[in-house]
């Protein structure tokens, strides 16, 4: 979910920039606010995480993540200044759920190896990482399919004739 969440919004800017308009300074904040988030999860989910445990962490990352997708979808409204703040926001809390995987994840995937060498270790920690190429190749993909039924799409949104 990492890698999907701080790769969805190029997508999105498809659908966005039509109906709030091309803001340069709102579409730098929507790609590099994610990561100010970021770095704040990777520091308090690691520390979190030796308190109360990796799983415990993990989980508060994961439904961090889970809602602040979901809030992306659903708050933004209004102008294109309170769309785009709102967005902005959302980005943010998003970055703090995906930060704090990335301590906790490592982390857990070297403690559950059940091999003792240190290379096989860094095997299970690489295994774990691997999945990101895919979360960086889906939301293009997704927007793909979305952009190759927009006829079919377009004809269920349009309104009943009258």
């Amino acid at each position: 979910g990492v890698q999907y969440n701080y790769d969805s919004i190029g997508p999105a800017e498809v659908w966005l920039h039509p109906l709030y308009g091309k803001d340069s300074n709102y579409d730098l904040l929507l790609k590099v606010i994610i990561f100010i988030g970021t770095a704040i999860g990777m520091i308090s989910f690691g520390a979190a995480g030796d308190l109360f445990g990796r799983n415990r962490g993990l989980l508060v990352c994961q439904y961090i993540q889970i809602a602040g997708a979901l809030l992306q979808g659903i708050v933004p409204w209004g102008s294109k200044a309170s769309t785009y703040c709102l967005l902005i926001a959302v980005r943010t809390f998003i970055g703090v759920g995906a930060g704090g995987v990335y301590p906790l994840s490592a982390a857990k995937a070297a403690e559950d190896s059940a091999a003792v060498d240190p290379v096989h270790k860094s095997v299970s920690v690489a295994w774990a990482f691997l999945w990101r190429n895919f979360g960086a190749i889906a939301p293009w993909s997704w927007a793909l399919v979305f952009y190759c039924e927009r006829p079919r799409l377009r004809n269920l949104c349009a309104p009943p004739p009258g």
